[in-house]
């Protein structure tokens, strides 16, 4: 993952969570980007996605993410996703519906193998508590 961040121009390997429900908005996601990191932006309505993406673009240049819930994302999600630099899913069997930049959020190191070897995608597990 240290890699595919650099490459993205992320100078450290950290992925702020995208916490839905307004918690992780553009301002969040902005100071995370501007430190270094990923900044995501959590799920919400398409409209709202588009206003967070470009207030946090207002506020850094830096790469930004956006996290939809695969269950209940739907087209007009991944079409505001598509103004970010990289797309976080999860919950879900993922299907790329987006050509950005696309991170599936897995909850073991098994299902991250498994969703790697079969569908070809960048996989990250969420650490157990």
């Amino acid at each position: 993952m240290g890699a595919l961040l650099r490459g993205l121009g992320v100078d450290l390997p950290v992925v702020q969570a995208g916490m839905g429900g307004g918690l992780a908005g553009h301002q969040l996601a902005a100071a995370a980007s501007a430190a270094g990191g990923l900044g995501t932006i959590g799920f919400l309505p398409p409209d709202a996605l588009r206003s967070e993406i470009a207030a946090a673009r207002r506020l850094t240049d830096r790469p930004l993410a956006v996290n939809l819930l695969l269950p209940f994302a739907r087209r007009g999600h991944f079409e505001a996703a598509s103004e970010a630099d990289v797309v976080v899913t999860f919950w879900g069997s993922p299907k790329r519906q987006t050509s950005k930049l696309w991170i599936h959020q897995c909850g073991t190191v098994e299902e991250a193998l498994f969703r790697e070897r079969i569908r070809r995608l960048h996989c990250m597990v969420r650490p157990e508590r």
